[in-house]
């Protein structure tokens, strides 16, 4: 139900959760005893008697947050304890006004505070019929108030709907203001009409002076009958078949008074309505005063719009019936987009319709698997003729456009587009070790415009990045995910320069950031926390997350991030099972890294042909009920193992070749959704991959792996082009001497063949 002109009005209110009987852990301040106690009784204020079962809400008068509630017993009384030295409380009760305060309420002290609730007056009362004597029952009663500061709008005050008799009551209505009360019955097609007269907008609605405080009792009896109201109606069809959901807009005009003005007003709106199931439409009461010129504009989608030939309405009962027959409208443009480069047709390029003045756009359609669109006229572009552009749009490619173009509803027109992919670019992120090139990846997810801001950063992983050492970082980066931390990397006998000083940046930025420990004490000595926690801005909480070896570090981690609430939920409710006893099945966890970051798939260490005991408990345990995503081929992690680990379980790679099963594992999560092609990709040696999952898993990309030689693997190669349309850039990871040029060069001539 939509009231033209109308603004529901309502004292402000706090709205606060109600905890009824709560009671909070309070710690009092020093030499205080115990928590401010606050007690009292809440009564009538007329006859003194208690009231019963009355709400008392006590929250914080400066933040409005909610402390504790309460209820009154049977002899009115109440008691809470609160958490603040000043608290403010509301009271409520059926049948009564709300009455509420604030007051000191100390430490270590008792303060009482009683109400005395005034009962609601019933300020206005009465009963409503239907012009046939029937009660109208469900009609809407409100009473609106003018506001006197000149802004021309009526407020409603309070509103009610009538009980199965039509009787209602509106209460505890205030005194001095101009009021007005309102009857409608939208179910009926019925208007109270001695409450509205025949001006258009309720600020000539019928006023009356209100005096509560000389009224003892109820205010005001007001009873109305509910009469047919003036209205239009109609079908809408396409000349066979009724149109559902047709847009149709009554708009009006004032009527001239004095013959010799020949200027006409503009059309101006009055309601709007969609056609049903069976294409009918209708408009009445408030939306038809008299002394108005009235006409109705129809628009469905893929017909034709019309409007109707003005009518005059000067007051009294009356119905118009409007029925309209829309003719098919010829779409705005038609055409097919193809590839500049190879011809092809390209299926799912946006076709976007815009205006030409401001250019934003008002319409859109897709191009099917023969490239080709069409662009119909809807409903919601409203009156012909009108200007449009349109604009043919895929991501990775150069945007074109053509017009603009004048639709009058005759004539398609008709447009190819062909379309450049746009020059897609490869960035090296190097260092000087392998603990330079985490920072620089660090640097390159978390602070990606290198404004040095790191916004939102408020944990750092930091785990071993030595050789022999890489299990630790392995199981890391669902962690990372969870806690939208960067992985830094340290040495056993100290805190390297580039480690330094990204934390040291990062906690400029975030003060009190938090730094979080993989791995016991071998491999991050409390001398390297020490260095860490020395740095200006970083907490003092340590947080370690250590096992006796590998395999128990992997499950602490796992629970620490199931623990942690996630948003968004996890794509699949999984863990996944990484090789924690061969170095050469590093890579394949290293390539699974992504997914685990983008959906916080824990990450857990498994042997060759078994599970160690602390895994197995944890996955008949807390990951019970997960998939088991087995990251690596039986070359790695047999089916003996794969048994061990119980459930449903799936293997991501099947090749033990670091290369295949690389671009098998990120073919497989691009097709879950875990993460895309968009980002791809390039290392080539353990140390620089270490945090490189974690990356791409930032920007929900894919790692994939070659060697150090001048020639790309066929493996990462054929991914490239297998899913070059859904690459935006590429990445290699390491400098010269691990991804060379020459690879880099070939992989940019791979995405830019014409360049």
């Amino acid at each position: 139900m939509v009231r033209a002109g109308l603004l529901r009005w309502r004292s402000t209110v706090v709205v606060l959760a109600l905890a009824v009987g709560m009671v909070l852990a309070i710690a009092a301040p020093a030499g205080a005893v115990g928590p401010p106690v606050v007690t009292g009784t809440v009564t009538d204020a007329d006859t003194g008697l208690p009231i019963a079962g009355a709400t008392i809400v006590a929250y914080d008068p400066w933040t409005f947050e909610f402390i504790v509630s309460a209820s009154t017993d049977a002899s009115g009384s109440y008691t809470f304890f609160s958490t603040l030295d000043s608290t403010a409380w509301y009271v409520e009760a059926d049948g009564y006004q709300t009455a509420s305060t604030w007051q000191a309420t100390p430490f270590g002290a008792t303060t009482v505070r009683d109400f005395a609730l005034e009962p609601d007056v019933p300020s206005f009362s009465g009963t409503v019929k239907l012009d046939n004597g029937q009660p109208a029952a469900g009609s809407d009663v409100s009473v609106l108030w003018w506001d006197r500061s000149g802004t021309g709008i009526w407020y409603e005050y309070d509103w009610t709907t009538t009980d199965d008799n039509g009787d209602y009551t509106i209460y505890n209505v205030w005194d001095g203001d101009p009021l007005a009360v309102w009857f409608s019955g939208y179910d009926e097609g019925r208007w109270m009409g001695e409450y509205y007269d025949d001006a258009h907008g309720l600020d000539q609605a019928w006023i009356q002076e209100s005096h509560l405080d000389e009224i003892v009792g109820p205010y005001e009896s007001v009873d109305a009958t509910l009469d047919a109201a003036a209205g239009v109606e109609g079908v809408v069809t396409d000349g066979t078949d009724p149109v559902e959901g047709a847009i149709v807009t009554l708009e009006l005009r004032p009527l001239a008074e004095v013959p010799a003005v020949t200027e006409v007003e503009p059309w101006a709106f009055s309601a709007t309505t969609n056609t049903d199931a069976d294409g009918k439409y209708a408009f009445f009461g408030p939306y038809m005063p008299g002394g108005y010129e009235y006409r109705v504009t129809i628009a469905a989608d893929g017909l034709l719009p019309i409007e109707s030939t003005p009518f005059n309405y000067d007051g009294g009962f009356y119905t118009e019936v409007i029925d309209a027959a829309l003719d098919p409208a010829p779409p705005l443009a038609a055409g097919t987009v193809t590839s500049a480069a190879t011809g092809e047709p390209m299926e799912g390029v946006a076709m976007y319709l815009a205006d030409p003045v401001t250019g934003d756009h008002f319409g859109v359609a897709y191009t099917d698997a023969d490239g080709k669109y069409t662009l119909p006229y809807l409903a919601e572009y409203g009156a012909l003729p009108f200007d449009f552009e349109f604009k043919a749009y895929l991501d990775g490619y150069e945007y074109d456009w053509m017009g603009p173009y004048t639709y009058d509803g005759t004539t398609t027109i008709n447009e190819d587009f062909s379309l450049v992919r746009r020059e897609r670019f490869v960035t090296r992120v190097s260092g000087s070790d392998r603990f330079a090139v985490a920072a620089a990846l660090a640097r390159k997810g978390w602070d990606p415009d290198g404004k040095n801001a790191w916004t939102g950063v408020k944990n750092i992983i930091v785990a071993n990045g030595e050789t022999g050492r890489e299990a630790d970082p392995l199981c890391a980066a669902p962690l990372s995910g969870a806690l939208n931390a960067p992985v830094l990397l340290v040495k056993s006998t100290g805190l390297p320069l580039s480690t330094k000083n990204t934390i040291a940046a990062i906690a400029a930025k975030n003060p009190g950031v938090r730094v979080y420990l993989i791995g016991g004490m071998a491999s991050v000595p409390d001398s390297v926390w020490a260095s860490i926690r020395s740095i200006k801005g970083v907490s003092a909480t340590k947080t370690r997350i250590a096992g006796v070896d590998r395999y128990a570090t992997s499950v602490a981690i796992a629970k620490k991030v199931n623990a942690i609430n996630m948003t968004p939920a996890r794509a699949e409710s999984g863990v996944m099972l990484v090789a924690g006893d061969n170095p050469a099945a590093f890579y394949d966890a290293l390539a699974a890294s992504p997914g685990a970051y983008a959906y916080r798939q824990p990450m857990m260490a498994v042997k060759k042909d078994s599970v160690p005991p602390v895994v197995k408990t944890a996955l008949n345990n807390e990951f019970k009920a997960s998939k088991r995503f087995i990251v690596s081929s039986p070359t790695y992690i047999s089916a003996a193992a794969v048994a061990q680990a119980g459930g449903v379980n799936e293997r991501l790679a099947t090749s033990s070749n670091r290369y295949t099963a690389a671009a098998q594992i990120a073919g497989k999560m691009c097709d879950k959704g875990w993460v895309y092609a968009g980002d791809t990709g390039l290392a080539a040696t353990l140390p620089d991959a270490l945090t490189g999952g974690t990356f791409f898993g930032k920007v929900r990309g894919v790692m994939l792996f070659t060697d150090s030689t001048t020639k790309m693997q066929s493996a990462p190669k054929y991914f490239i082009e297998t899913y070059d349309a859904d690459i935006y850039d590429g990445w290699v990871i390491g400098g010269t001497s691990s991804v060379t040029d020459a690879v880099k060069n070939f992989f940019y001539t791979m995405m830019n063949p014409n360049v």
